[in-house]
């Protein structure tokens, strides 16, 4: 199903999602952060599960096993979105004077975007917050919503340390 909703044939996705670990790993993930599949929560909220390998039976491992019995998408990436995730992690930060900040990605967000890619999405987080800022990758976070608590991936999040102006 996964194969026909991108357009593609089962042994291309082979291709693809069974190259060795190292500089081809990126490939892997910039093909499952374009189009992805999503799971429906119970809460209402679609997690991410980006595949990483296709099986023996034709099927997809994910990142994170989905739940027995609920609904999976596809998801479309848009790559501007993708680049200004972390900026637009952060509320509005009218009133307040930044003084410190710390930013987690997801690796799969690193793995699947560019150097180019990368380096926007800090410049305009920098742009956006203009205090001292430091970052790293993670492998997703653990978290949810009202009583569902999960595993996701290809997320950002971010602390930001600062006083009040007015």
């Amino acid at each position: 199903y996964y194969a026909d909703a991108v357009g593609k044939e089962v042994e291309e996705l082979k291709d693809t999602f069974e190259n060795e670990v190292g500089t081809e790993l990126q490939n892997i993930f910039m093909e499952a952060l374009d189009m992805t599949l999503g799971e429906e929560l119970n809460s209402g909220r679609i997690r991410a599960l980006t595949p990483v390998q296709v099986t023996e039976e034709h099927g997809l491992y994910t990142t994170v096993e989905p739940k027995e019995n609920n609904s999976i998408h596809i998801i479309e990436g848009d790559r501007d979105e993708i680049v200004n995730a972390a900026r637009d992690s952060f509320p509005s930060l009218e009133d307040l004077e930044p003084k410190f900040s710390m930013v987690s990605d997801c690796a799969i967000r690193s793995a699947a975007m560019d150097l180019e890619d990368m380096e926007e999405e800090i410049s305009k987080l920098a742009e956006r917050i203009d205090c001292p800022l430091i970052g790293f990758y993670g492998y997703g976070e653990i978290g949810g919503k009202e009583s569902y608590c999960t595993n996701n991936n290809q997320t950002v999040s971010g602390i930001l340390v600062a006083e009040e102006t007015s």
